[in-house]
């Protein structure tokens, strides 16, 4: 049997998850979605081994699209622009904290 190893998992901070919590319910209000644990690889595990981190996800699905009829990395992935006006705004107030 070959066996590679994959990435580590992500462990989110809970200060920096809370620092993004908080920035996003100003941003979104009610439209945040409480932390939720996901088995998903993600090579940003590299960086929170290394520094205290919070990984988090945008909704950037268009609206006219079932949830989940869309996934990731695919070739036909659509994104729903206003989510990265969304994301800019979370990191900014984040900074200004």
């Amino acid at each position: 049997m070959n066996y590679k190893d994959g990435y580590p998992p992500v462990i989110n901070d809970e200060n920096s998850t809370q620092k993004i919590y908080n920035a996003a319910k100003k941003i979104v209000g009610d439209n945040v979605i409480e932390p939720y644990l996901s088995m998903g690889g993600e090579d940003f595990s590299y960086y929170t081994n290394e520094i205290p981190g919070c990984f988090f996800f945008l909704g950037t699905l268009p609206k006219d699209k079932p949830p989940l009829s869309i996934p990731h990395h695919c070739s036909h992935f659509d994104i729903d622009e206003e989510a990265m006006l969304i994301g800019s705004s979370i990191f900014i107030e984040i900074a200004c904290t």
